[in-house]
Order: C-alpha cells, then sequence, then structure tokens
C-alpha cells in the first residue's frame, strides 16, 4: 500500500480500528515512520509504514492482522478533532440536531461508546471549523463584487469595512447590492411603490438583511435591493436608502430620506 505522507497512514488506522472494532496504540510516530499496536499487550497485531528514500513515497512494510484480544467499544483513536472533521458535512446541515441525537447518531454509525461531554467537545470543534470557512469566505466578498459590476454592468455592488486598528486586517461590516436589471425592470415595468423590511440572518454569522421589494403589474413581489448589516438601526437604514435613492434617481433630499426612513 502506497500512501503519500504518514497523516493519511494515521486517518486510515482510525478508520480501520473503527471498523475491526480494536483500540490501536502509536507506539513510534514521527514524519518518517509510523509504528501501531494492538492496546493489549498480548495481541500480536501489528503494523509499521515508513517513508520510501527513492520515491518518497508512504509506505506499509509490515503487517500482521491477527488479533487474539476482544472487541471494545471504546477507541481513543476517535478524538473530538477526528470527529468533527468527519461529522462536519451532517452538523452543517442538521445545524438544530440536540446533543443526544447526535451522540445517537455517532453511537449507530460508529458502533462505539461516546459520551455527551465528547460530543459536545466535538460540536464545539466543529464551530471552529466553520469559523475559519466563514473568514475565507469572507475574503472572496471582493472578487465576488468586481465580478458583479464586471459581468452587469450599470449595477452597483458596495461594502462597507472597518479596521479596529489601523495596523489590523480590514473587518466586514456592510454590504448593498442592486443589480442593473433590478433597477430598470422597478423603473419601467414596476408601480411606483417600493417596500422596506428587515430580517434577522440565522447560522454561524449573525446580522440582519435588508431588503427594498417593489410591485409588478401582477402584484407580486418584485425585489430591487438588499444590505447585509450588523444591526438594524437608524444609521444602517439611513445608509441603506441613501445607496437605494441614488440608484434610482429619486433625488429624495434630507427631508424626504428622513420621511422615508420614519415611514417605514
Amino acid at each position: 500500500m502506497k500512501l503519500t505522507r504518514p497523516d493519511q497512514f494515521k486517518e486510515a488506522l482510525v478508520r480501520f480500528s473503527i471498523q475491526e472494532r480494536r483500540e490501536l496504540k502509536l507506539v513510534r510516530n514521527t514524519q518518517k515512520e509510523v509504528r501501531a499496536k494492538c492496546v493489549r499487550t498480548s495481541c500480536p497485531f501489528q503494523i509499521y509504514a515508513s517513508e520510501e528514500t527513492e520515491s518518497k513515497a508512504f509506505l506499509v512494510k509490515t503487517y500482521n492482522p491477527e488479533h487474539t484480544c476482544m472487541v471494545t467499544f471504546k477507541n481513543r483513536r476517535v478524538t473530538t478533532k477526528w470527529l468533527a472533521k468527519n461529522y462536519l458535512c451532517k452538523y452543517k446541515s442538521l445545524a438544530r440536531m440536540r446533543l443526544v441525537d447526535l451522540q445517537s447518531l455517532m453511537r449507530t454509525d460508529l458502533r462505539l461508546a461516546m459520551s455527551l461531554t465528547k460530543v459536545k467537545r466535538a460540536v464545539f470543534q466543529a464551530n471552529l471549523i466553520l469559523e475559519g470557512e466563514v473568514k475565507e469566505e469572507f475574503t472572496l466578498l471582493w472578487d465576488y463584487l468586481e465580478e458583479i459590476r464586471r459581468s452587469n454592468v450599470g449595477s452597483t455592488a458596495v461594502m462597507k469595512v472597518e479596521r479596529p486598528l489601523p495596523e489590523s486586517l480590514p473587518m466586514f461590516q456592510r454590504l448593498y447590492i442592486n443589480f442593473d436589471c433590478l433597477k430598470k425592470g422597478l423603473l419601467h415595468g414596476c408601480r411606483r411603490v417600493i417596500g422596506l423590511d428587515g430580517c434577522f440572518l440565522k447560522g454561524n454569522v449573525k446580522g440582519e438583511i435588508l431588503a427594498a421589494v417593489g410591485r409588478d403589474g401582477n402584484n407580486q413581489m418584485f425585489p430591487v435591493a438588499w444590505a447585509l448589516v450588523d444591526t438594524e438601526r437608524r444609521e444602517t437604514w439611513d445608509w441603506f436608502i441613501q445607496l437605494l435613492a441614488d440608484d434610482l434617481g429619486l433625488n429624495l433630499g434630507q427631508d424626504g430620506l428622513l420621511s422615508l426612513i420614519n415611514k417605514r
């Protein structure tokens, strides 16, 4: 069996130990070689892999599959980080799942004893991974807005950031998007009515989405523009409506803008 790095070998060992329902321990663990044995000292099972000098591939060179020990319902190789990594997709799709339900799912899948405390720590690790993914996605927002302006000429895409300290990296604060086709559709095919509302965002990223909606000829809702803000307050509504008024050429002026915010 050829592998590219020792991490792959150790991951395969964990899955193998779960499948065989035996607990293994690493008696040697370096970047060049890994040796694993059964936790029972009397059991002859062992497996050894090391890096080949020429190809730099990680090869399994010694393997004794014989087990003389009994199966176990405990496995210390199944750590909270391993659970978080391997159950992350299920956790994301079933974000509202209770801890006891997630515990039952893990017990059924792995056929291992799983304490509620360990499941709770695994959920904490999963949230840390998701937080890292979200931060990486936020770094793509500049490219996303630039692509909107390039592929939808006439569209408005504005993002406001803040710097807590002059030397710190910019942090997301607000985002406003208005596609040119929606702008033209409102001005040429909809009633002269604009509805404004906001709603909470749920999930790992909190905040609010502010939306402007029109009415088309069939009296159906017609999306116009939307913004993502940290909280719904006078300042964020002022910012959103001012951008919307500039986009649509409403020429409200300060008095008209204040009146529109108050009516909202």
